[in-house]
């Protein structure tokens, strides 16, 4: 029978999220994401998966986080105009510069490179 697990998953995408947005997909290593996370190899292999899987969690929850704001702000009203001005001027700055960029295009597909991270992360600088 398999151990309960002693962290939270969520917790540990979101320090493996800041490991991979400071020095991007090519220069994250696992030691530094299990310096980050405090997870030993096996752990981050159990939960995750490799670097790889790993970091299409952490752009899914990083996705969820940006939908589930967006939805709260549009349903907040009290027109659909002020609810879209407010959900701009918010997401706009929240997805502004190189690594943004970077990351709403692998997130969206809209590129040619969702399976390579790095060519992605390289085209997009």
């Amino acid at each position: 029978m398999a151990r309960p697990r002693s962290f939270d998953p969520n917790e540990a995408l979101d320090l493996a999220r800041d490991v991979f947005w400071r020095k991007g997909f090519q220069g994250t290593s696992l030691d530094d994401i299990t310096a980050a996370t405090g997870l030993a190899k096996p752990s981050l292999y159990a939960a995750f998966g490799d670097k790889n899987a790993l970091f299409l969690k952490v752009l899914d929850r990083y996705h969820e986080r940006i939908v589930a704001n967006a939805e709260r702000v549009l349903m907040e009203g009290p027109s659909a105009r002020d609810a879209i001005e407010r959900w701009l001027a918010g997401f706009v700055p929240f997805c502004s510069g190189a690594k943004a960029l970077c990351t709403m295009q692998y997130i969206t597909g809209r590129n040619d490179h969702a399976g390579d991270p790095d060519r992605s992360i390289r085209e997009s600088s």
